[in-house]
């Protein structure tokens, strides 16, 4: 998700126990099976957004300005293959809004943050999240990371 104003990219944080502890991931929404329609993965989202922010992110909603299918990224971590349909929505969010804290907790307690486009580099990104991270700035029309956090860094 993407908010208007200051181009921010929002994150929530991976329960501290289990696969991936502690790090920081896209909002996403599991889902049976590896071929999900649109329609199904949007309505796990939008579900799953609901569920941490309280915002309607459906058709419907004043709050979704743009909402577009970015592709799709198979990442196979050890014996997890996880099919990913990456979807970009830019939303308005009011700044009065306790969720544009740039360090918030949802409403599930799940913790949330706000990072600039630019400002990924910053945060413990997971190599599935960093080739999603690229597939949205190539949708974007912005050439392709090199280096991040250290090793990558974008070129403009």
């Amino acid at each position: 998700m993407e908010c208007l104003l200051q181009a921010c990219l929002l994150l929530v944080r991976r329960p501290k126990t289990g696969l991936l502890a502690g790090l920081w991931e896209f909002p996403s929404a599991s889902l049976e099976s590896d071929n999900p329609s649109l329609k199904a993965c949007r309505a796990a989202i939008d579900k799953y957004l609901k569920s941490i922010l309280g915002i309607r992110a459906n058709s419907e909603s004043e709050l979704v300005i743009e909402r577009k299918l970015v592709g799709a990224y198979k990442h196979v971590f050890s014996h997890i293959h996880m099919h990913m349909k990456i979807e970009w929505m830019r939303i308005h969010v009011d700044k009065k809004d306790p969720h544009w804290d740039t360090n918030a907790k949802t409403l599930n307690g799940t913790e949330e943050k706000w990072v600039p486009i630019n400002g990924l580099h910053d945060v413990g990104l997971t190599s599935g999240v960093k080739k999603v991270y690229e597939k949205f700035l190539e949708f974007r029309g912005r050439k392709t990371i090199t280096k991040l956090r250290g090793k990558r860094k974008r070129i403009d």
